[in-house]
């Protein structure tokens, strides 16, 4: 049988899974300029394009289609692999009768992309390639680095009609007083826990009513509850590669934490890049962001 876009997506994410790395726990250090990018546009990749291109290429990689890098003076290497992205085709009229929605339907659409280094350059890496890269510094310190993930999220955590509050030996959000509960930092083995499951906590609460309104009464402890975790995840992923600092490694029950997830997204294709999706809304929003397209650029076949 054929496969749809969110299988064929979706089964990469498994195989990754299956090898003991998680997508949503990027473990290098970024910033904002910094994940993988596109060839065409030279604009980092967003939502679940992000994240894997991320995983597999790393911080500074760079990724076009056959015909782009062809565009571009490069040649990809015989027997070179492509990567599955996706990007969103929005549908306007009804095929069969011409006439136009009343509204379009989003459907997910599949490409292939090959990194800068997959490809042989006669006459050297594009100029946008040399340029980005000619302006990297060394990374900040880590001390400089903790800070701005402090402040990235400092104006969102003031919106918050409960506020923010240090106490206690657990981290949540409730929706009822809009309220987000942190143990206090000294409790957390670094400053970069702290944050992973501080940013973690803040995804959800995007989520309220009068926010993203994702959140039903009985979102928590409910079958929503695991899509919901998917998303905080994914949110909390790209805030701190925003503030430029490396997720922790999964705790000890890694294992087990891999196999629900492999279990629950081979019961729920479609779950990964919808909530990638929503996931880069979430971060857009905490960052006072105006939204935008989450893949920016129209993909040749």
């Amino acid at each position: 049988m054929k496969q749809n876009s969110y299988e064929k997506v979706t089964e990469r994410i498994l195989t990754l899974l299956a090898e003991g790395q998680c997508p949503w726990r990027k473990t290098w250090q970024g910033g904002p300029e910094a994940g993988p990018r596109s060839l065409s546009t030279g604009k980092v990749y967003r939502g679940g394009n992000y994240l894997w291109l991320s995983m597999i290429g790393g911080g500074d990689s760079w990724w076009g289609t056959y015909r782009q890098i062809s565009a571009l003076g490069g040649q990809v290497r015989k027997g070179e692999k492509g990567t599955i992205a996706y990007f969103w085709n929005f549908v306007t009229e009804d095929r069969k009768t011409g006439k136009k929605l009343e509204r379009s339907i989003p459907l997910v659409r599949t490409f292939t992309v090959f990194e800068v280094g997959q490809a042989d350059w006669p006459e050297g890496l594009p100029q946008r390639v040399l340029k980005a890269r000619e302006g990297q510094g060394d990374p900040e310190p880590l001390s400089a680095r903790l800070e701005a993930a402090e402040a990235l999220v400092e104006a969102y955590t003031a919106t918050l009609a409960g506020g923010l509050h240090h106490g206690g030996d657990a981290a949540f959000y409730r929706p009822s007083t809009d309220a987000v509960t942190m143990p206090r930092r000294e409790a957390f083995d670094s400053g970069e826990h702290y944050f992973a499951t501080l940013y973690h906590e803040l995804g959800h609460s995007t989520g309220h009513s009068s926010r993203l309104d994702r959140l039903s009464p009985t979102t928590f402890g409910s079958h929503e509850y695991s899509f919901e975790e998917l998303v905080a995840e994914m949110t909390a992923c790209f805030l701190a590669s925003e503030a430029g600092i490396a997720q922790p490694d999964l705790e000890e029950n890694a294992a087990a934490y891999l196999r629900s997830w492999m279990r629950k997204l081979e019961e729920n294709p479609k779950w990964l890049i919808q909530a990638a999706g929503k996931a880069q809304k979430a971060a857009d929003l905490i960052l006072g962001r105006k939204p935008e397209p989450v893949e920016p650029e129209p993909v040749e076949a």
